[in-house]
Formats: C-alpha cells, structure tokens, sequence
C-alpha cells in the first residue's frame, strides 16, 4: 500500500513493507534508537532504557516482525525512513516513531490511517509511554489503565476503536 500527501511542501509516501533490505534495517534501527533515547528514555530506569533494547534487538525485531507477517509501515521523504508503525498480533501497536525533524507535521496521523486501511481489528492497542500519551489521545485513543511499568519500562495501556 502506498499513499502519497503533500505535507509541509514535501512529498512524503508511506508503505506497507513485507521485505526490508539490510541498509534499511539499519535505518530503522538507528531511527527508533535515537527518537528513544531524546524523547522516551530520558523517563526510563537504565533496567528500562536495556528492556527497550533487549526489544530491539539491533534491529532482529523487524525482521522478525515480517516473519510473523505484522503490519510495518513506513514514512520517506527522498527515499529517507522518516516514520514506522508496527503491530503485534496485528491489533497492538509495538512501535510508533517519527524523526525529531518531522514530527509536529502529522505523520504519525498518516501512519495510523494507513494501519488503519488495512486492519480487520475492531479494536487498536497501545501501551504508551509517558511521553506519548497526549499524541496518542489526540489520534483517538483512550486510557484503559494507570501508568504501569514492566522491566523498568513505563505505559500506560490504551485503546482506540476502529470505525
């Protein structure tokens, strides 16, 4: 699936991936890694910061994710990965992340449409961090539960019904 926008005077495609080459596994990897750790992680534990990690795997999390035929899209401008959505079980959303040079431009709208045109789920999920948490009311989600935390990683359990 690829949808195409004009946003903020760029073009910006976004794609559901079933193939990923090894360069963009990298790209992936080196763009969750750095959104965490500005943004997310700075409320994390260290247990938390090496959970979130350990998740990533150096990037196997992709991989594996296609494997188990989820949902993995991604957001380019100029073949750059500027965004990704992925699920679990194809009705949770593991991974929400935009480049700090991109985000505040509604991409991370645009993602979840695109999950959103391809999901057969009633339900969506999420477990949000602390940094999240208003992105995530503001794209329609609601708080199911208090803020949580597993493995030094803090969410807070959410979710959105889809129409």
């Amino acid at each position: 699936v690829k949808i195409y926008d004009i946003q903020g005077g760029f073009m910006i495609s976004f794609e559901r991936r079933n193939t990923l080459s090894t360069r963009e596994v990298e790209e992936l990897t080196n763009l969750v890694i750095e959104t965490f750790n500005e943004f997310v992680g700075v409320d994390y534990s260290e247990e938390g910061k090496n959970s979130f990690y350990e998740f990533i795997n150096d990037g196997k999390i992709f991989t594996n994710m296609l494997l188990a035929h989820e949902f993995l899209i991604t957001a380019k401008v100029n073949q750059e990965i500027v965004g990704i959505i992925t699920t679990r079980e194809r009705a949770h959303i593991s991974l929400l992340f935009v480049r700090k040079d991109y985000q505040g431009r509604g991409i991370s709208r645009d993602l979840l449409e695109s999950l959103l045109d391809l999901t057969e789920k009633e339900t969506l999920t999420v477990n949000s961090s602390p940094y999240a948490l208003e992105i995530y009311k503001k794209l329609g989600f609601v708080i199911q539960e208090n803020l949580q935390e597993k493995d030094g990683i803090k969410f807070i359990p959410m979710e959105m019904q889809v129409v």
